[in-house]
């Protein structure tokens, strides 16, 4: 998708009407993205001017950044107070639409399979035997759904994604790459949900660590001033 100019600034002005619109804007951007990954050709942005550096070395050349922002050579800079805020509501034009409801002609659904409301199963498609879609989701084409899935609602399959069989995929989950029979996954992308739920136990335990750590930090300052008689290093 290439966004043109005239729908370039109609974006930034209604989400940013301070927005400062530099009469060298290009004819139109093909997409957005950060600092590191950016192309010439895509939109970018920097929330504070203290970026300068990450910009002067991205290969971006329009850029949504606060008014503060210094001049750069070779950069073209929409100068905004949110350029955040300007930069999502831009990247907003680039989501394509979600695909309608329904089951395309070239999809297989086992007969057995339950599929929730407004389900859309694309072309090459495969849904197994006792599976279940839940409502809303969307699974693209050529994705291959096995028997005794269990797909909670609001989920996105990918295109080509093979969902082995008895897997379960918790619900608003974005499923990127295969998953193995018998898994429980959830999230954007998704994860395995033991290995996440460990990472998060083991998160909650960092403050009791960091506690632990600046006590023993404590205990030996004073030993060392016990030791040598002097202030602890």
């Amino acid at each position: 998708m290439t966004l043109d100019l005239q729908r370039l600034s109609a974006a930034l002005t209604a989400a940013a009407p301070d927005a400062v619109l530099p009469e060298c804007l290009p004819a139109s951007i093909s997409g957005v993205a950060d600092l590191a990954a950016a192309s010439p050709t895509d939109l970018c942005f920097a929330g504070q001017a203290d970026q300068a550096e990450a910009v002067a070395a991205s290969a971006a050349i329009v850029l949504l950044v606060p008014t503060d922002f210094p001049d750069m050579p070779g950069k073209v800079l929409i100068r905004c107070v949110g350029p955040r805020r300007a930069f999502f509501a831009v990247a907003a034009l680039f989501v394509p639409p979600p695909p309608p409801p329904g089951v395309d002609p070239g999809a297989h659904v086992h007969p057995s399979a339950t599929l929730g409301e407004d389900v859309s199963i694309g072309p090459g498609a495969a849904i197994g035997a006792a599976a279940v879609i839940g409502a809303r989701c969307v699974i693209a084409g050529g994705a291959q759904i096995g028997a005794d899935v269990q797909i909670g609602d609001d989920c996105v399959i990918e295109r080509n994604v093979t969902v082995m069989h008895g897997s379960r995929i918790g619900g608003q989950s974005g499923v990127t790459k295969d998953v193995a029979a018998g898994a429980t996954v959830f999230g954007t992308p998704a994860r395995d949900m033991k290995q996440t739920l460990r990472e998060l136990g083991a998160l909650a335990q960092l403050p009791e660590l960091l506690r632990r750590v600046k006590r023993q930090e404590r205990e030996l300052a004073a030993l060392q001033q016990r030791t040598t008689g002097g202030d602890p290093a």
